[in-house]
């Protein structure tokens, strides 16, 4: 069942999010598995703050469903890396897939549309994906930092999702740059 956002969970999530303003990434991902697990996930695309939340999430909650969308078109060294991260903390990236190949895409809109047509190839083979892979989930962790665009930095800590319908936690909000590679 999906999680609907009431005015009792807006209130919760608005006063959560200004007392983990201060709190340490670690902090927020604990109160958000105790809150919400195991009705909580993540997805990846194994950049450096998302494999700073896996690396968080190995210590404190390594039974988190972590997803990454296997459009079909990532590197080697991105499908590799999964591989890695099974190695080194023991979680399986489940990979969510589009309904077709992309060999059967391209060959239904003669050719690579993320060329002519990007934002149509990403409703196809991100969003959909995104939408479907949330499914029953009542939160996931972001892993935008405030730094990175004017646009996010009004991230909150923890907000309600409008696009896909659930809670949103950004755990790195108040990371910079420097804080996620000194981690790593």
């Amino acid at each position: 069942k999906s999680l609907e956002l009431t005015d009792e969970l807006r209130r919760e999530l608005t006063a959560k999010s200004l007392e983990l303003e201060s709190a340490s990434p670690q902090e927020i991902l604990r109160w958000t598995v105790e809150r919400f697990a195991p009705y909580f996930t993540m997805a990846t695309a194994f950049g450096p703050e998302g494999m700073t939340i896996i690396h968080m999430l190995a210590e404190i909650a390594p039974e988190t469903p972590i997803f990454n969308l296997e459009t079909g078109y990532q590197f080697q060294e991105t499908l590799e890396l999964r591989e890695r991260v099974k190695e080194r903390y023991g979680i399986e990236i489940e990979y969510k897939r589009p309904e077709l190949t992309v060999e059967q895409y391209e060959t239904l809109h003669g050719g690579p549309l993320y060329k002519t047509k990007p934002d149509q190839c990403c409703a196809d083979r991100k969003i959909k994906l995104l939408h479907d892979a949330v499914v029953g989930k009542h939160a996931w962790a972001s892993a935008i930092r405030r730094d990175q665009s004017p646009d996010r930095a009004k991230a909150a800590i923890v907000g309600w999702d409008k696009k896909f319908g659930l809670v949103k936690v950004s755990p790195l909000a108040n990371w910079t740059k420097q804080d996620v590679w000194k981690l790593i």
